[in-house]
């Protein structure tokens, strides 16, 4: 596959020949040292959490209490959502990649669960501010469509945001949230020669 015009320096896209076309991928901010903080404090608060919920259940086993009922079972999720919150941040990362077959195109959205945790420019580009938190429990995404059957990406800008973008059926699929403007700019261009070969 020919490129026209070269990756920006400095770019976190690698390239990847392999046998059926060629794979770019780039890895999210993984939040370094800050990340592995975050996990010894949550480990630290889970063990508080342990001794309050044995507490608490010895403490019904011997009188029962509605608002302490009520308070378990607010512990109780509390709990279960930092676990899930430190399995995310222990668990190793998958880049985000998209695949350029001879006849085919393939997306991998990765596992950038850390990007909306500490990339604060990714959660302020986000069109509402909700969609940063929903990035929390947003499930990895891969797709294969046909090269015959791939409409073009579109790279367009609303307001100081640029995107770019495939439509899967009524899916809109955005790729490359974490890549800087000139890095997305140069994978449309490659996508779209792609595209035309």
């Amino acid at each position: 596959m020919t490129q026209s015009k070269p990756k920006p320096e400095g770019s976190r896209i690698e390239e990847v020949d392999e046998f059926d076309g060629r794979t770019y991928r780039w890895k999210a901010s993984d939040g370094g040292l800050l990340r592995f903080f975050l996990a010894g404090f949550i480990i630290c608060w889970l063990g508080g959490w342990a001794i309050g919920l044995i507490s608490a259940i010895g403490e019904l086993m011997d009188e029962f209490h509605g608002f302490l009922l009520f308070w378990l079972g607010a512990w109780s999720v509390g709990g279960c959502f930092a676990i899930f919150v430190l399995y995310n941040l222990l668990r190793p990362q998958r880049p985000e990649s998209i695949t350029l077959k001879h006849y085919s195109f393939y997306y991998d959205s990765g596992s950038s669960f850390t990007t909306s945790l500490f990339n604060p420019a990714y959660g302020l580009r986000r069109a509402h501010s909700n969609e940063a938190l929903s990035g929390l429990f947003k499930r990895r995404q891969q797709i294969e469509i046909a090269k015959s059957s791939f409409s073009d990406v579109v790279l367009e800008r609303t307001g100081e945001r640029q995107r770019l973008y495939f439509d899967h059926g009524a899916d809109r699929i955005e790729i490359g949230t974490t890549l800087r403007e000139p890095e997305r700019e140069w994978l449309a261009g490659v996508i779209e020669q792609w595209s035309e070969e």
